[in-house]
């Protein structure tokens, strides 16, 4: 679950350094929410709020161009699809532990792209660019700074039980 928040909440920065007009983030964990906010989302929402998508569609007129599911569920591959405008585009970043139930009528009819990656092939070059230009400020999602002795109880444990760490920063020189 912790690589899917850091995903996530590096897509937020992918989408503010591409020049993303509104975000919108969904999540059930408040700190995570705050921490979206933090790193450029526009809009939060608590994910059992059902109407998210209605309210989306009513902030934009007609729903978002491009839905990025981070978070592997049927409940956000739901919320993703319906707040997506005709034409838009569903990006499956997360590994769905479970299989989701898709109404394939309802995609051609409104014309909606589903796409599925992993591992980011071919996308490594402008990722290093966008960090390095500091248009990318990833540093702003590390949380801890621990030495290579801590790893097991303040690096995976932490990541484990804590929802307020995001990424765990392994100094070797510590």
């Amino acid at each position: 679950m912790q690589a899917q928040v850091l995903l996530g909440l590096l897509t937020v920065q992918v989408a503010v350094a591409t020049g993303a007009s509104q975000i919108f983030v969904s999540d059930l964990s408040e700190n995570r929410l705050k921490k979206a906010k933090e790193v450029g989302a526009t809009h939060t929402f608590d994910a059992r709020d059902q109407d998210i998508p209605q309210k989306i569609r009513k902030m934009t007129g007609n729903g978002v161009d491009i839905f990025i599911d981070a978070a592997g569920a049927q409940a956000s591959f739901d919320t993703g699809i319906n707040s997506l405008r005709n034409g838009g585009t569903a990006v499956l970043v997360a590994l769905f532990g479970k299989k989701v139930t898709h109404d394939a009528l309802n995609q051609t009819l409104r014309e909606l792209t589903i796409i599925g990656t992993a591992a980011y092939r071919n996308i490594f070059p402008q990722v290093i660019a966008l960090i390095s230009s500091g248009k990318l400020p990833v540093e702003k999602l590390v949380t801890s700074v621990i030495s290579l002795d801590e790893i097991v109880e303040k690096g995976f444990e932490a990541l484990t039980n804590d929802p307020s760490e995001v990424k765990i920063l392994v100094d070797i020189n510590r």
